[in-house]
């Protein structure tokens, strides 16, 4: 199913996002002057956001199953976040601007929770779609399956995002980090433009 593999990609992709964020965070912090306790305390914001967030967002999917629309909208965050807290090379913001940073980070931790809560709930679904049976040997593929595209993207986060951050700079890197979560949007709204051309070109539609 073409789905799982989205998915797979989306889970990648929030994992760079987040990743990069922590090898980068505090080096973009440094001009700032900032001491130890408050440096940490803007680290903490966007995993406060996300742990906030988390139980009500997770009580909002399970009652309107908008998992996939979540995704999207997470991804699209991301690239928000990031041309704020860059800021963008196309932007003309502040470079060294804490609120700037504040701003972003929330905005980031929102993106957090809108992206990589969601696809576990949908590999669920889309191996019960296939043929799986709905017991715990399915769960723990599916688990499985997040884990790994998890932990592949934490490594290519951060030892990919570290490379490109010394070469081109934060501003350009947390752009391309952005337009990585972005894809995620873009790959959804593609499948869902297929899905429902699909289902108007067959009579039961098809199983995507």
């Amino acid at each position: 199913m073409p789905i799982t593999f989205i998915l797979y990609y989306c889970i990648f992709a929030g994992a760079v996002v987040v990743s990069f964020l922590d090898i980068s965070f505090a080096l973009h912090l440094k001009p700032l002057h900032l001491s130890p306790i408050l440096v940490g305390a803007v680290f903490l914001i966007s995993g406060g956001v996300y742990a906030l967030l988390s139980p009500l967002l997770g009580y909002i999917l399970d009652k309107t199953g908008w998992y996939k629309r979540s995704m999207a909208l997470g991804g699209l965050l991301a690239l928000v976040a990031f041309s704020l807290m860059g800021p963008s090379p196309f932007l003309f913001l502040p470079k060294d601007s804490l609120w700037l940073n504040i701003v972003a980070s929330v905005v980031l931790g929102i993106s957090f929770c809108t992206l990589l809560i969601p696809p576990l709930q949908e590999l669920v679904t889309a191996a019960i779609k296939s043929g799986y049976p709905e017991n715990l040997d399915t769960y723990g593929i599916t688990s499985g399956l997040y884990k790994s595209a998890f932990y592949i993207g934490t490594f290519a986060g951060s030892v990919g995002g570290g490379f490109i951050l010394d070469k081109i700079g934060f501003s350009w890197t947390a752009l391309i980090i952005g337009l990585i979560g972005v894809s995620c949007t873009l790959l959804l709204a593609l499948y869902g433009a297929v899905k429902m051309f699909c289902f108007k070109a067959t009579k039961d539609g098809c199983l995507i």
